[in-house]
């Protein structure tokens, strides 16, 4: 994303080498990245006016599994972080934004660049794809006593590391220093060299569970109600949703149970209609009044 006067400029040679920096640190997680595409927009709004989510919405590309990297003048007019991200349980589904606002906003300035000298390794993309892949600051609820970041093998960390100690204990009553070597602390960019295994399995269960398009549906807890039959609400993954349970273009259904596609969705579709042996309605209405009220009343 540049101005008018192009300050922001990055080269192909640039961006190629950050997704090579995301691939070297992310490997040990068998996780790795493709550069499928690489746009430049002339937008001084977008650059340095803080409309992030007008731009996601606008130039966003793929779908929830598509990392979508964007590179702008100003993330923070108070200079207080220079990265964002929205976590993957924030997008999609029935509650959460947009999925097309699930890409990642970095500061150009951050990106280790040929042509200018400055001490950046391109590591707050590493972080800010971090929280892409579901992670929390190592420092999360700025408190020793709270659940943190709620991974067990990064110790407790009372609040975020500033440059680079040879040693921090911000919590001496709790089991270990402080990770201050990890992506997901505020350390210097110098200090940063690791994930945790913990943080690799959070990485994949969220991967699997919110961005994975390959990913099966699974069966929904129910709602129940004495009297009623159950009600099944959506799934939370919208785009397996879309994919599974609604018609392919040749009119084609993959999943027709309730039970993983949602009781709104199978009654309004008169899905009833494909299981002969269970109840038949005259009118979907008729289908959600047999079932639980999903309001709990």
């Amino acid at each position: 994303m540049e101005d008018e006067k192009r300050r922001n400029y990055i080269s192909d040679d640039d961006f190629k080498n950050q997704i090579s920096l995301l691939n070297k640190h992310y490997n040990p997680a068998s996780i790795s990245f493709k550069l499928l595409g690489l746009n430049r927009t002339v937008n001084k709004d977008w650059s340095s006016n803080l409309q992030h989510d007008t731009m996601m919405t606008q130039l966003h590309k793929g779908n929830e599994s598509a990392l979508n990297l964007y590179y702008v003048h100003t993330v923070d007019e108070a200079g207080d972080y220079s990265g964002l991200c929205h976590y993957p349980d924030s997008v999609g589904g029935t509650t959460g934004v947009s999925f097309k606002l699930g890409g990642c906003v970095v500061e150009y300035s951050n990106v280790p660049r040929k042509a200018i000298v400055h001490n950046f390794r391109g590591f707050t993309t590493i972080h800010e794809v971090g929280h892409w892949f579901g992670l929390p600051h190592t420092f999360e609820g700025d408190s020793c006593s709270g659940p943190g970041d709620g991974i067990a093998d990064t110790p407790a960390q009372a609040n975020a590391t500033v440059g680079c100690p040879a040693r921090r204990d911000s919590c001496p009553d709790q089991l270990g220093d402080d990770p201050i070597h990890n992506f997901m602390d505020h350390s210097d960019e110098e200090c940063q060299t690791e994930f945790t295994p913990g943080q690799f399995k959070v990485m994949h269960d969220m991967w699997t569970k919110y961005r994975n398009q390959h990913a099966e549906l699974q069966p929904i807890t129910p709602i129940l109600q004495k009297g009623k039959l159950p009600y099944y609400p959506k799934p939370a993954k919208s785009s397996t949703f879309d994919a599974q349970c609604k018609p392919d273009a040749d009119g084609n259904i993959k999943e027709l149970r309730e039970e993983y596609c949602g009781t709104e969705y199978w009654c309004w579709y008169t899905l009833w209609e494909h299981f002969p042996s269970q109840k038949q309605y005259d009118h979907w209405t008729l289908c959600t009044a047999d079932r639980a009220n999903p309001d709990g009343v």
